[in-house]
């Protein structure tokens, strides 16, 4: 009995054995920055040719289960050079990674495609996650503010989620945008804030509505991003043609990785207040004035500007998880964002999600990417437009209003100065109500296909739609708006924006010192948008606000309005990129395209671009210099244009004009209310620029020089008509703007002790 017992335990120790012999050991280490030993977070640790593997924690760390010896265990992480490591008869292996810009290897975002950094012969600045601003950040704009130099990024007004004005050296226009492109994962951005805009209603009265325009940006969550790539010059920017002429910013997300599942939580909340106040006389000083006059003011000490301010709550939370084999990987993540405006009357609450989904076939021929990015913004927007005549909004209201006066009677109610024409500015602030909300949805999908080895085909189709809805309600309790009995307005914009892309791209080493690319393609891009308007007043209650227009008695004094439009682009590009014995380098480009916003006679317009480059640094005869790891001369020429203007400025337009009197009625007449112009086209901008690159002692110190001058003609400009004429204006090309500068960046590694 006991020999069959050790007989049993024998086989059952053997079967075990076996059973961990065949599953192999666990694998466990660190991966950590080459450049400063700081811990890498979602570093890719994949045991290779097989769907084995892991990301590293907040703390760098990896473990891997069922690793025999002899495995090799891949290290990938954008923006540092792949590692490998064989396994042996340990089990801990640390590895440090190289950023790839020391390495010479970094990769940048180009228009409708990548180069490597060594291979740039234009102005192109990058920036990626380990270089953005730190910090708490609510929208993209504030990871590369301050950054790059000759990109300017400034607040167009303090309410949440504003427009920013991003110029890019400086505007090139005066009428027309000069807003630069905006690419999203291969999809350009519409910029045209689809929010409707309430600025003076039809019966002339003031209304103090916000004049507010949305931020392009403000739908994406900043923790999704990758990588910002700005398209500086022309001759970066010309593969854009029409759009280009204000630079380009390219956009990337994050995809998902190779290895278990990775869950992220960021959170953040924050308190925001009024830095500084403008120097107003107070009460005390406004009596002492007044003293010298016969105005008489009242007994209140009310300092305006902090009636209006509070100390702005705001919270933000996001997370995010990624996962994926060999072959798949996606990257799913979700934000909830929520900020009061440090004016009385102004918040935003955004959520936002994000899926990136990535698939290889055929053995990694055929690759697969879907991208979809749907976001709703909610926004309370305080009276601050400046649009209402001289009597103005709420901020011109703080500056004239009298300080000894008080904000609310002895009962509570708002305090109203009998002169209309002054009015209390917390009162607009509390009982105006302005609501506005934002569905928008960005998706893409693109296929790439390797016909044989060089050349690939690539297919990409793209979405971005906006839908928006306002209301706004000025009640009778504010004296001014009890004159027309209350007002109510409602209006809705929806914007489409479709593109289909398809490219062939070759490469070829035509020797061992030679390097060839050639692409080409064709674009198709349509826009749409539609909008409705509707208002109503003289309301016997305010309970309703704007959302019983039919409780209103006059609707003839504001009549609805609709309407539509629509343009689009059609294009042919190409490029071609050149490199010899890894010193001198080619880049050349093309852009045919065509626009439904410009005169037949100037619809086509042709965006040449061309530039080189001269990497001095692998001459022999700077072999014994040792002072640079890198110097390139660089020297680029392109033409690009600007096409954002208002649709159908080009066509002749009838509408109401005059009235006349027939059979005892008044009849409103129909005439010209725009001039024909088949001559209208873009804005055309061409641009010189020399850089010089270089880096020294190991990459510790690194930077750029650029000089450039852009020329910009044929500006959109509204010109008076010689009169009699049915209209006093009309849009037509004429005048030039010279834009020039001198930029210069550097980079300094200052410390790379282990500690």
């Amino acid at each position: 009995m006991i020999a069959k017992r050790l007989l049993i335990s024998l086989m059952l120790l053997c079967f075990f054995a076996g059973q961990i012999m065949a599953q192999g050991k666990t694998v466990k280490g660190i991966v950590l920055s080459g450049e400063d030993r700081s811990p890498l977070i979602g570093v890719n640790v994949v045991v290779k040719d097989t769907e084995k593997g892991a990301s590293t924690d907040l703390d760098g760390l990896y473990v891997i289960e069922n690793v025999s010896e002899g495995d090799v265990l891949t290290f990938i992480y954008v923006g540092f050079k792949t590692e490998e490591v064989t396994v042996g008869a340990t089990d801990r292996y640390d590895v440090r990674l190289v950023p790839e810009a020391i390495s010479g290897e970094e990769v940048v975002v180009i228009g409708y495609g990548t180069q490597k950094r060594e291979d740039i012969t234009n102005a192109v600045a990058s920036l990626d996650e380990h270089n953005f601003n730190k910090g708490t950040t609510n929208d993209p704009q504030q990871l590369l503010q301050s950054r790059i130099p000759g990109v300017t990024v400034t607040s167009s007004s303090g309410e949440p989620g504003a427009a920013p004005l991003i110029r890019i050296r400086g505007g090139t226009s005066i009428t027309a945008s000069n807003d630069p492109m905006i690419v999203i994962d291969g999809v350009p951005v519409d910029n045209i804030s689809a929010t409707p805009q309430f600025d003076r209603d039809d019966t002339g009265t003031d209304n103090p509505g916000s004049g507010l325009r949305d931020n392009p940006l403000a739908s994406l969550n900043p923790s999704d991003i990758a990588s910002i790539d700005i398209l500086k010059d022309a001759s970066a920017a010309a593969i854009y043609g029409a759009r280009g002429g204000n630079g380009v910013i390219l956009i990337t997300t994050k995809n998902g990785q190779v290895g278990g599942l990775t869950l992220n939580y960021d959170g953040s909340t924050s308190i925001s207040s009024q830095s500084r106040y403008y120097d107003l006389l107070d009460a005390s000083e406004y009596r002492s004035f007044a003293d010298t006059t016969s105005f008489v003011g009242g007994s209140a000490d009310t300092d305006w500007q902090k009636e209006i301010t509070r100390d702005a709550v705001g919270q933000n939370h996001s997370i995010s998880m990624s996962a994926g084999t060999v072959n798949t990987q996606y990257r799913f993540s979700a934000s909830y964002l929520d900020e009061e405006g440090i004016v009385l009357g102004s918040s935003r609450q955004r959520v936002s999600g994000r899926l990136n989904l990535t698939h290889k076939m055929y053995d990694g021929k055929l690759r697969l990417n879907l991208r979809l990015n749907p976001s709703y913004t909610k926004r309370e927007n305080a009276p601050y437009s400046q649009t209402g005549g001289f009597r103005g909004g709420m901020f011109t209201n703080v500056l004239k209003y009298n300080p000894t006066l008080p904000v609310n009677n002895g009962d509570g109610s708002y305090y109203h100065f009998p002169n209309p024409d002054v009015r209390n500015p917390v009162a607009m602030a509390e009982l105006i109500i302005d609501e506005s909300d934002l569905l928008r949805i960005f998706a893409n999908m693109d296929a790439e296909y390797d016909i044989y080895p060089g050349f690939t085909a690539k297919v990409n189709l793209g979405m971005d739609r906006s839908s928006s809805n306002r209301g706004m309600y000025q009640p009778n309790s504010l004296p001014y708006a009890a004159a027309f009995g209350g007002r109510a307005d409602l209006a809705n914009n929806e914007r489409d924006n479709i593109l289909f892309e398809t490219t062939l791209n070759y490469r070829s080493d035509l020797s061992e010192n030679q390097n060839l690319e050639v692409w080409g393609g064709y674009s198709f891009q349509d826009y749409n948008a539609s909008n409705f308007r509707v208002a109503a007043l003289d309301f016997v209650s305010d309970g309703f606000t704007f959302n019983n227009l039919g409780a209103a008695a006059d609707f003839a004094s504001a009549l609805p309005s609709s309407g539509a439009f629509s343009n689009r682009l059609v294009s042919f590009l190409g490029r071609a990129v050149y490199s010899l014995n890894n010193r001198y380098l080619l880049n050349g480009g093309l852009r045919y395209e065509g626009s439904s916003r410009f005169g037949e006679n100037y619809s086509w317009g042709l965006f040449p671009s061309v530039s080189a480059g001269w990497r001095l640094s692998q001459e022999s005869f700077m072999a014994g210099i040792g002072t640079f790891d890198d110097l390139k001369l660089r020297l680029s020429w392109g033409v690009t244009g600007n096409q954002d203007i208002t649709d159908g400025l080009f066509r002749e337009l009838l509408g109401p004009s005059g009235n006349a009197v027939i059979g005892g009625q008044v009849l409103t007449g129909i005439g010209l209310t725009q001039l024909a112009n088949p001559d209208l086209k873009w804005e055309e901008t061409s641009q010189v620029n020399f850089g010089i690159d270089f880096a020294m002692l190991d990459s510790k110190i690194a930077g750029s020089l650029d000089i450039y001058q852009k020329n910009t003609t044929d500006l959109l400009l509204d010109i008076p008509v010689p009169q009699p004429a049915p209209v006093e204006t009309q849009v037509r090309n004429i005048g030039e703007v010279k834009n020039s500068g001198i930029e210069f960046s550097l980079n300094t590694i200052n410390m790379t002790t282990s500690n």
